[in-house]
């Protein structure tokens, strides 16, 4: 493995395709979809002082979403807004960390 290869191999989590495969089957069910993201986002709690800590920094940004945006970008996105976008991804793109390429989301078929 060249060197340059080895660095973006670090850099993706190190997935190869034994590993697209895997994650692959676990994609074509809608609850396996659910439960990967579910994982990839998860929150974790914070100790009071980290929280305290975190809404200092946080009062010291400037807001530029209102609370009505806010509420709207954090809606689930609806299928026709899921399938767009995906048909909408350059074809040798990977748009997460995942490491999934825009070819493979559509190999699953509908979305």
């Amino acid at each position: 493995m060249s060197t340059r290869t080895g660095d973006f191999s670090a850099q993706n989590g190190g997935r190869n395709n034994a590993d697209k495969r895997e994650l692959l089957k676990i994609l074509k069910d809608t609850q396996g979809v659910h439960n990967y993201y579910a994982s990839l986002f998860k929150e974790e709690e914070l100790t009071p002082q980290a929280r305290l800590k975190l809404e200092e920094v946080l009062s010291l940004v400037k807001k530029k979403v209102s609370a009505a945006q806010n509420i709207t970008l954090c809606q689930q996105p609806q299928g026709e807004e899921s399938k767009e976008t995906v048909e909408n991804l350059k074809k040798d793109k990977a748009p997460g960390l995942d490491g999934l390429t825009a070819e493979s989301l559509w190999a699953l078929g509908e979305i």
